[in-house]
């Protein structure tokens, strides 16, 4: 009996150790992710939980911020506050919500981050063929001598989603994405499968059809929204040495 408990006993100490270095990012999912911090040192940010703009009522707001905190913070070198310190800095401080440009740059200066990312779920549909859409913008703290970001014109109408763009460009998002990622479109489909052989384990033809679910789908989407605020931001980065 003895021999059996320290048998378990060592069996649940690997399983917490094999948790430990997963969430410590040594495991798959940290090995395989194909993004790098466009800056030069560490970056803090903040997701504030997202709005839901959808109309649809099986939205599960925090669900979608947990899943694009968790794609954000696999990426050497940002530091992402865990939802749940934000929503206790929300209850600590007595804010109800996030509503404009100004409100995200206080919240910035008060959890002391560079950045915070505020965004909104535009459409949902989770089932098969399921259809997210998404407005992310990103706001740094940090305005000093910070070039007005160059936005699509074309965009200007849908930038009402999270927050309406300001007049003064100093309020403006550092970075903005607006999609909506459509299953049913080959195209949408094409950049599932890429996805899929950068962080998926099995050799199957169809594999890439597991991300078409509810959650792995979300994890997509926030996927390839960050790479394109990332690509944003490289952009800006790289045109600002140029100017130099």
């Amino acid at each position: 009996m003895t021999h059996y408990l320290r048998r378990v006993w060592s069996i649940r100490v690997a399983f917490i150790l094999m948790l430990t270095l997963v969430q410590a990012g040594c495991g798959p999912g940290k090995r395989h992710y194909n993004f790098v911090n466009p800056y030069p040192g560490t970056r803090s940010l903040a997701v504030v939980p997202f709005l839901n703009q959808s109309g649809s009522g099986a939205v599960d707001t925090i669900a979608v911020t947990d899943e694009f905190y968790t794609q954000l913070q696999q990426i050497d070198g940002f530091e992402v506050m865990p939802v749940n310190r934000v929503l206790s800095t929300f209850l600590r401080q007595g804010i109800n919500n996030i509503s404009n440009p100004g409100d995200a740059l206080a919240l910035a200066d008060l959890l002391k981050v560079d950045a915070v990312i505020v965004g909104s779920i535009t459409r949902y549909d989770p089932y098969f063929p399921p259809c997210i859409g998404m407005a992310i913008q990103v706001y740094a703290r940090d305005r000093k001598g910070a070039d007005a970001p160059r936005i699509d014109p074309a965009k200007l109408s849908l930038a009402a989603r999270p927050f309406e763009l300001e007049s003064n460009s100093q309020m403006w998002p550092r970075a903005m994405v607006v999609r909506i990622f459509d299953a049913n479109l080959k195209k949408t489909q094409k950049r599932i499968k890429k996805y899929e052989k950068l962080h998926g384990e099995e050799e199957n033809p169809l594999s890439w059809k597991k991300y078409t679910t509810s959650r792995k789908y979300l994890s997509f989407v926030s996927h390839e929204i960050i790479g394109e605020l990332l690509a944003q931001e490289r952009d800006r980065l790289r045109s600002s040495k140029q100017g130099d």
